[in-house]
């Protein structure tokens, strides 16, 4: 289990994110300040408000949607939050929002605790389409970390 922003850090760093700005906005917030993008973020703030990325049928444990809730000055990326959704049984399950998320690069980054995991989750745009990238972290000291990967269209 991470219990600190350092190990957040560390964490982050492993899967080759080592420029993260954690920094919580207040009790129960879900978002956080974003760095620029070396384009500006034209790219994403392209996708503001909100964007719906989804995989047809996919498969039991998968991602199924991922939302993406931006908010831009021009083509500033100010301020941002993530919701994934996997499939369970016929219905997807939702992780809820982002614990933490910011921009990292040209990409977006977004941490979501739950009971059983922490799970860092990679975005980058590619052609038009999703490219999502997922470590998890279990707090079970006998159970190893996987990933998870996607590719969605948007909706």
């Amino acid at each position: 289990m991470i219990a600190s922003r350092s190990q957040l850090r560390r964490l982050l760093a492993s899967i080759g994110v080592a420029s993260c700005l954690l920094s919580p906005l207040g009790a129960g917030a879900q978002t956080s300040i974003v760095h620029e993008l070396p384009n500006g973020g034209a790219d994403w703030c392209a996708l503001a408000p909100v964007s719906v990325w989804t995989v047809d049928r996919p498969a039991q444990n998968a991602l199924g949607r991922i939302t993406i809730e931006l908010s831009c000055v021009g083509d500033q990326v100010e301020a941002l939050r993530v919701k994934a959704d996997t499939r369970c049984g016929r219905v997807l399950c939702s992780w809820n929002w982002s614990e933490q998320a910011e921009q990292v690069g040209d990409a977006l980054v977004a941490v979501f605790f739950t009971f059983s995991a922490t799970r860092t989750m990679r975005l980058n745009l590619d052609d038009g389409r999703l490219s999502v990238f997922v470590d998890n972290q279990y707090n079970q000291t006998d159970r190893p970390s996987d990933t998870l990967t996607a590719q969605m269209t948007r909706q």
